[in-house]
């Protein structure tokens, strides 16, 4: 029994879905990789232990009347009995013949809803058209769908009845104990997750800027990842580019809480979010960074405030160490409870095994 599993790999710090879909399915399951295109760093797709990976070299991209052949022949040679692609529509229509080629089930992971996200981002009408257009050509055609949270499942059903939610799945054994113990000095140290490239993130960092001196005195900012606009303060460090998941994670873990002040929502779920609560880290966010994350509750495992509010929410809370306390450990035991490999393994299987089936 072999599968195979597609996307277009990039790295990118933390971790990206195509690995945690993989480490569910390779206990279970005869795995393959099919990479059509990737970054060319072969570390973004360490470690991948037990994984058959077959990497289409980059000048197939180049020339992409010879992609499809070359992936074509792979795919014949590997005899997959289910083929599951990870958000990468720009292979939909090839997969789907394949797939139809093969008499195998093809299996579509959506972890946003993309018509909406581009509107929110200011898209020209024109673009949010074709993504609408690219939306209901793809998603029905699909045998069966995956979102990745609640939001996702809803706006897509109408287009596919045939769809489950499977949200992002941490991997807890990367993370190290964490004592919270307030600085001798009485600042508070608090993170914004980048790479900082994007409006979006560009975003969060100038509220940040912008802001900086109405948030207390007494707390300091670490921008994790790359940034090509620093602000000459003493009160921000920037970390640069961290070249590991694990370095990153323990940055993540010594802080006293995260700041995600979205002014753009995803409407899939921020792994920006979800790893600091796995590490037990509070969370200040808004409620267009909370979209896709289902199981929040605001003032017991995240902090959820409108902009306008923003700093003096965090004010009031950060130097609350009991509040902090609590709201960091209900939050490690969610992202247990809910995106944990544990929790989200036997759906998963469970609807492979239907699929393969015939059911």
């Amino acid at each position: 029994m072999s599968l195979i599993n597609t996307t277009y790999v990039t790295e990118d710090g933390t971790t990206f879905r195509m690995k945690q879909i993989l480490r569910v399915l390779v206990p279970r399951y005869q795995t393959y990789a099919l990479v059509l295109h990737y970054n060319n760093d072969k570390k973004a797709l360490r470690p991948l232990e037990g994984v058959t990976i077959r990497i289409l070299p980059g000048k197939f991209y180049l020339y992409h009347f010879l992609l499809y052949p070359y992936a074509f022949l792979q795919a014949i040679r590997i005899r997959p009995d289910i083929v599951y692609m990870i958000n990468d529509g720009g292979y939909f229509d090839f997969y789907h013949f394949l797939t139809k080629f093969l008499g195998v089930p093809l299996v579509f992971e959506v972890h946003s809803i993309c018509s909406k996200e581009t509107a929110d981002r200011g898209g020209r009408e024109d673009v949010v058209r074709e993504t609408r257009a690219y939306e209901s050509e793809v998603i029905p055609n699909a045998d069966h769908i995956v979102a990745l949270s609640e939001e996702v499942e809803e706006f897509y059903r109408p287009l596919n009845p045939r769809i489950t939610i499977i949200p992002a799945i941490v991997k807890e054994e990367e993370v190290k104990a964490r004592g919270m113990t307030p600085s001798s000095d009485g600042t508070r140290t608090l993170g914004l997750i980048g790479p900082f490239q994007g409006r979006r993130n560009m975003g969060e960092l100038n509220f940040v800027y912008e802001n900086l001196a109405k948030f207390d005195s007494r707390i300091r900012f670490k921008v994790i990842g790359a940034c090509p606009e620093k602000l000459d303060d003493p009160r921000i460090e920037y970390t640069g580019f961290l070249k590991s998941k694990q370095e990153f994670l323990d940055v993540v873990a010594a802080l006293d809480a995260v700041l995600v002040p979205s002014r753009m929502a995803t409407f899939g779920p921020l792994t920006k979010i979800i790893e600091p609560m796995m590490c037990g880290v509070p969370v200040f966010t808004t409620p267009k960074g909370a979209i896709g994350i289902s199981h929040l509750v605001d003032g017991t495992n995240i902090f959820i405030t409108e902009e306008d509010g923003f700093v003096e929410r965090v004010n009031h809370s950060l130097f609350d160490d009991a509040l902090m306390r609590r709201a960091g450990e209900e939050a490690k035991r969610t992202i247990h409870e809910h995106f944990s490999a544990e929790a989200n393994s036997k759906k998963l299987y469970q609807l492979l095994d239907e699929l393969m089936a015939g059911k």
